[in-house]
C-alpha cells in the first residue's frame, strides 16, 4: 500500500507542481540545559480547550495544565504556580503568541 501511494504521488502533476515550493522546515536542534526545568513552554489547543505545556528539556518530561481562557493573565498565573514547585527557568521559549 506505502508503494501505491508513493507512486501515485510522483506521478501526480499536482503534487509535482507544489513539491518544490513546499520544503521541510530545517530541525532546530536545542542544546541540553545543565539542570532540570531550565527551558520551558508553549500554548496549544485541543478538543477545543486550551492548554499550556511546560517541558524540562533535561528529561523531556512534560506538564500539562488547562486554561480556561489565553489571556496573559491566567497564562501567568498557571506560570507562576510552576515557577514556585520547579523554580524561575532560564530560557522561556515561545512561538510569539501574544500572551508572551
Amino acid at each position: 500500500m506505502n508503494s501505491d501511494i508513493r507512486d501515485f504521488v510522483s506521478k501526480c502533476p499536482t503534487c509535482r507542481k507544489y513539491e518544490v515550493a513546499d520544503p521541510a522546515e530545517p530541525l532546530m536542534v536545542h542544546e541540553i540545559p545543565e539542570r532540570p526545568w531550565a527551558k520551558v513552554i508553549d500554548l496549544f489547543s485541543f478538543a477545543d480547550r486550551d492548554y499550556l505545556c511546560t517541558v524540562n528539556y533535561m528529561s523531556s518530561f512534560r506538564e500539562i495544565y488547562y486554561l480556561p481562557t489565553t489571556q496573559a493573565r491566567t497564562v501567568v498565573t498557571k506560570l507562576k504556580h510552576h515557577f514556585a514547585r520547579h523554580a524561575i527557568p532560564d530560557q522561556v521559549l515561545t512561538d510569539n503568541e501574544p500572551q508572551f
